[in-house]
């Protein structure tokens, strides 16, 4: 039979989990002397749809349609 799904605003990510994440980023970026990294949000076949399985979900929370995040090794 048919269900009705409604998008809803829930915040599923780890939000909490993102802050050391980034941290710990930020100390190879140091530790290998890098000045930044560059985190897309696109998957590998550059489609218009991101699967959940996101890189930029997972290191920073952000779960929007567009955007790439960059990370320095100092924190702003």
């Amino acid at each position: 039979m048919f269900e009705a799904r409604f998008q809803t605003f829930e915040d599923s990510t780890e939000r909490a989990a993102s802050a050391a994440r980034v941290a710990a980023l930020r100390a190879e970026l140091k530790r290998r002397r890098l000045d930044g990294f560059i985190v897309p949000r696109a998957d590998r076949h550059q489609g218009e749809y991101v699967p959940a399985s996101d890189a930029v979900a997972w290191l920073t929370g952000f779960t929007g349609s567009a955007g790439a995040r960059s990370c320095s090794p100092i924190a702003p």
